[in-house]
């Protein structure tokens, strides 16, 4: 079912699968008590995590976003929407953990938390007294944990950097980790009380602007599919193993901040980043590895739209019950991942012969597909190459000013090529 997702990318089952047969197997494994979601996760997580382990060293992009179906009659077994204002709209919450190369390409997702909301809306984090355990800000908790033991488990001597936004700024993850040894970029969305050596108490964010400007940087911030990233000039400032409070109780970290200067068209788009660090920071260059770690954070809302909306299209769905939903989102997001990948490791990798990727019937199908004059069925092409051509068998346009081929042309191409690949293997099957 996935290899077929993979070459069909869409999000309802009968638009993935080609006949009867193929649709009436796929309905009843999607809705069989006996399949469980969570086996199909691990099956992927635990696949992505043996592919960590030909790295040293990955980074694990984590953020939660919400799956949002039409459900006019409330009968799929869904939580509330984000809004909580829709009669039509249910949704599941999700937390994802995308592994990442050195070079911020894709490897696999190796970790996924699913929950359904309460209908009635929790309390403020100043009001709520239940135990940390029972909110939910406690899966980023949770998905570090599984993290951890899969990486552990399958991907050999391979240690993972866990680079988290705003959300993640919680007293229980900051200390579990800082106890654990993990080694994180949490952007920090609480102005917390840290102490030097002398045991004085001030604010952090305070200390940070305090710091003297050690360099600058200019920062690519993405601004939406076919926009063009905006470029912000930035000053650098760090502090090292400060003491923060954490729970009542002081854990050393190090933290680095990251500030917009001239003039912004729209203030509110102005960087402003305090990175919270369990890595060494001690100069400039130590403070630009910990701000490139977290610019891998977008690879994951990257990932969330090509899954969502851009190239899968999962919350299009018609199936009937949450159980059957997981399953088939679960599968879509592999899917998702291999899109994510094709279009990440050519821009990395652009010269690497593209059979490490994408095999050679497919790429003498888009050779024919476009009719490209450069190259004919069986030669040795580059990944680039390779996917600019399938991506042109999906829409994309190669012109100058185009930029590098995204997300949505790509799953188009694999889409349209499908067919004809399904019946080339017949042919050779057939004689």
């Amino acid at each position: 079912m996935a290899a077929t997702a993979s070459a069909y990318p869409a999000g309802t089952v009968t638009s993935v699968m080609r006949t009867s047969a193929q649709k009436e197997g796929a309905f009843r494994l999607l809705e069989s008590k006996r399949v469980k979601s969570e086996e199909i996760t691990n099956a992927m997580a635990s696949s992505a995590a043996t592919a960590c382990g030909e790295n040293r060293l990955v980074f694990v992009a984590v953020d939660q976003t919400d799956l949002t179906f039409v459900d006019h009659r409330n009968v799929r077994g869904l939580g509330p929407d984000n809004a909580r204002m829709s009669k039509t709209k249910r949704a599941t919450q999700v937390m994802n953990a995308l592994a990442l190369d050195s070079r911020g390409v894709p490897i696999g997702l190796v970790d996924q938390q699913w929950w359904l909301r309460p209908e009635e809306k929790a309390p403020t984090w100043k009001q709520d007294k239940r135990p940390a355990q029972e909110r939910e800000s406690y899966s980023w908790v949770r998905t570090l944990d599984a993290c951890d033991e899969r990486i552990v488990q399958h991907g050999r001597d391979c240690r993972a950097w866990y680079v988290c936004d705003r959300g993640a700024d919680l007293s229980a993850l900051l200390a579990t980790s800082l106890d654990k040894g993990r080694l994180f970029t949490i952007r920090a969305a609480q102005n917390r009380v840290v102490r030097d050596s002398r045991g004085r108490k001030r604010k952090l964010f305070t200390k940070l602007q305090r710091q003297s400007v050690v360099g600058t940087l200019s920062v690519s911030i993405p601004r939406g599919p076919n926009r063009r990233p905006r470029r912000a000039r930035c000053e650098v400032r760090f502090v090292s193993d400060v003491e923060v409070r954490l729970g009542g109780k002081f854990h050393s970290l190090s933290a680095v901040s990251v500030r917009e200067v001239g003039h912004v068209p729209d203030s509110r788009q102005r960087i402003c980043w305090r990175l919270l660090t369990s890595a060494s920071v001690v100069s400039f260059a130590d403070a630009m590895t910990v701000i490139r770690s977290y610019t891998f954070r977008w690879r994951v809302e990257e990932f969330h739209r090509t899954w969502k909306s851009g190239g899968c299209n999962v919350e299009r769905s018609q199936l009937r019950s949450y159980a059957a939903l997981r399953r088939w989102a679960t599968i879509l997001a592999a899917v998702a991942t291999r899109v994510e990948r094709l279009k990440r490791l050519s821009r990395a990798t652009p010269d690497v012969d593209a059979l490490t990727e994408i095999s050679q019937a497919e790429i003498d199908l888009a050779i024919a597909y476009t009719e490209d004059k450069r190259h004919k069925p069986g030669d040795t092409i580059s990944l680039k190459q390779a996917v600019r051509l399938i991506a042109m068998v999906g829409g994309y346009m190669g012109r100058n000013s185009d930029g590098p081929p995204g997300s949505i042309t790509l799953k188009r191409g694999l889409e349209r090529l499908a067919p004809a690949l399904k019946a080339l293997e017949n042919f050779k099957r057939n004689g």
